[in-house]
C-alpha cells in the first residue's frame, strides 16, 4: 500500500481502485495454493516431494525481490511489470506456506503427540512476523527508502532457501516404486516400522492410483479454474471500472 499509493519517484501514485487492481494479478499465486500442494504429490522432483518445491519457490523469491529492491527506481515507470514481479514474488511465499503446511501434516501422522504444538509454534511464528513487519514497515520506509522494503523481503525468502537446501525437512527420498504403487501416505506411517515394501497388498496399490487417478483429475480442474480467473483479472486491469466489476465478480464464481 505504501508504495503504490505514495506519488513518484517514491512510489506509483495510484488511487483506491488502482491498487486493488494490482491486488488481483498480483495475489494470485495465494490462490493456487491447491495446486502446489497436489502437484507436488503427484509430481515429486528428484524424488522429493516438499524439499524440491520448496527449494525452487524460495530460490524464486530471493531472485524476483532482489531484483525489485537492485530496480525499483526504474519499475515506478512500469506498473505492469511492477505487477507481475509482485505476482512471482507472492508465489514465492505461497508455495513455501503450502509446504510447510504439508510437512506438518505428515508428520502430524507419525508423531500424533506433537499436533498441538506444531501447529502452534507455526501460529505463534506467523502471528510474531506479522506484528514485527507492521510495527517496522512504516518505519522502514520513512527511514530508509521504499525499496528497502524489497530487500529485507529477499532477506526472508533467503530464510527459508537455505534450511531447505541443508535438508532441514529431514525428507527421505521417494522411489520410483512407491511413487507408483503405493500411497504416499502409506509409506510415512510404515516409515519407521519393520515392514517391507512387499508388505503392501494389491488392494492397497489400486486404491493408490486410484487416489493418484483423482488427484490428477483434480489438479486438472484446478488448472482449468486457474487459467479462467487469470484471464478474468487479466481482463478486468485493462477495461474500465463497470466492466471490471462484472468481471471480478464473474472471476470470484468461478
Amino acid at each position: 500500500d505504501y508504495v503504490l499509493s505514495d506519488s513518484k519517484p517514491s512510489g506509483f501514485g495510484l488511487n483506491n481502485d488502482g491498487i486493488q487492481r494490482v491486488y488481483v494479478v498480483s495475489d494470485i499465486p495465494w490462490q493456487l495454493k491447491s495446486i502446489y500442494g497436489i502437484a507436488s504429490d503427484l509430481y515429486p522432483i528428484l524424488g522429493y516431494r516438499r524439499t524440491s518445491y520448496l527449494v525452487i519457490s524460495s530460490a524464486i523469491g530471493v531472485i524476483c525481490w532482489m531484483y525489485m529492491y537492485i530496480t525499483f527506481s526504474s519499475l515506478t515507470n512500469s506498473l505492469a511489470l511492477f505487477s507481475l514481479l509482485l505476482l512471482i514474488g507472492n508465489y514465492g511465499i505461497a508455495a513455501p506456506d503450502v509446504m510447510i503446511d504439508a510437512d506438518i501434516a505428515e508428520k502430524s501422522r507419525l508423531f500424533p503427540d506433537v499436533l498441538v504444538d506444531l501447529q502452534t509454534l507455526c501460529w505463534v511464528a506467523f502471528g510474531f512476523g506479522s506484528i514485527f513487519s507492521d510495527l517496522s514497515g512504516g518505519y522502514i520506509l520513512s527511514s530508509w527508502s521504499s525499496s528497502a522494503l524489497y530487500g529485507l523481503t529477499a532477506v526472508t525468502a533467503l530464510s527459508v532457501l537455505v534450511p531447505s537446501l541443508l535438508g532441514y525437512l529431514n525428507e527421505k527420498r521417494v522411489t520410483e516404486r512407491q511413487m507408483d504403487g503405493c500411497s504416499y501416505n502409506r509409506i510415512l506411517l510404515h516409515r519407521n516400522s519393520d515392514e517391507e515394501d512387499d508388505s503392501f497388498n494389491s488392494t492397497e496399490s489400486s486404491r493408490s492410483f486410484t487416489n493418484n487417478s483423482a488427484r490428477e483429475l483434480l489438479l486438472k480442474l484446478t488448472i482449468c479454474q486457474t487459467i479462467i480467473s487469470l484471464v478474468l483479472g487479466a481482463c478486468s486491469v485493462l477495461v474500465d471500472n463497470n466492466k471490471s466489476m462484472l468481471l471480478i465478480a464473474f472471476g470470484i464464481f468461478v
